[in-house]
């Protein structure tokens, strides 16, 4: 079996290739990501923000007393830890689902993850989460992110604010202060890039006007874009007038579309290349 890494608001671990992201949190004090693979979902990973370290036996005697509860026929597996988290299984008509949990003391957050087991425990793949998980901090001044088959990092100062995620395009926006920074990933190009990448850049760019020139990135050919906000607003007599700058490339052996794009106020430019985004 193939396994993927995932990088999610500090949290890291991996996963089975085939499970893929269906629900997710942009959030860092609350939020879950939600997993499934073609027929089932497969796991849930909740955090919660705490003041400080809950009572995590009170907490598990809670879980299996709602467990006992719900299922009044489950069975379940004496507490078990492997690596940072502490855990049970719960076994309702053969099925199993293991649930456990860990106290994240970097970012001060309660995790819980459900693991489903439809067609029986699979020890090397639990295994594997719960010994590759981690919870990271920013390095060298950097966050880095990996899912939806998007991997890049951006510096730690900027935050998540929203993400669009759809068939073949994902969209990641940051910001800080006015200042907003946003990451896209367009795939199928062959379906629907003429390879005219200034035009793309100008789809994207319709509201600025400005100038735009040809560079490089990650050995691909780049079309750039700097430009001021076209249309007069009242924001412009505060000095708030906003300018953009755009990098957009084609990765020919993955059929994709990638852009950067920055979004500032001010004299002193927010270059895309901020972001470095892994496309090979």
């Amino acid at each position: 079996m193939e396994y993927k890494a995932t990088q999610w608001l500090g949290l890291y671990f991996h996963t089975p290739l085939e499970w893929e992201i269906v629900r997710h949190g942009s959030k860092q004090d609350l939020g879950r990501l939600v997993f499934i693979d073609r027929r089932n979902q497969r796991m849930q990973l909740t955090w919660t923000a705490c003041s400080g370290k809950p009572d995590v036996t009170r907490i598990f005697e809670d879980y299996r007393s709602k467990d006992r509860e719900q299922y009044p026929e489950c069975e379940l597996s004496k507490a078990f830890r492997v690596a940072k988290w502490y855990g049970y299984h719960r076994t309702v008509d053969s099925k199993m689902v293991t649930r456990a949990a860990y106290f994240d003391k970097l970012y001060n957050r309660w995790l819980d993850v459900v693991l489903v087991w439809p067609d029986g425990y699979n020890q090397q793949t639990a295994d594997l989460f719960f010994k590759s998980f981690k919870t990271v901090g920013s390095r060298n001044g950097v966050m880095t992110w990996q899912a939806f088959e998007t991997h890049f990092t951006v510096p730690a100062q900027w935050r998540l604010t929203s993400t669009e995620i759809i068939p073949a395009r994902c969209t990641f926006t940051f910001e800080q202060d006015k200042d907003q920074l946003v990451v896209c990933r367009h795939a199928m190009a062959k379906a629907w890039f003429d390879g005219d990448l200034e035009k793309y850049v100008r789809s994207r760019s319709s509201y600025y006007r400005g100038s735009y020139s040809i560079g490089s990135v990650n050995n691909h050919e780049a079309a750039i874009f700097r430009g001021n906000e076209r249309r007069l607003s009242i924001r412009w007599f505060a000095g708030n007038r906003y300018r953009r700058h755009a990098l957009s490339w084609y990765c020919k052996a993955q059929e994709i579309v990638y852009s950067i794009e920055t979004r500032f106020v001010g004299r002193k430019p927010v270059d895309p290349q901020l972001v470095k985004l892994f496309c090979d």
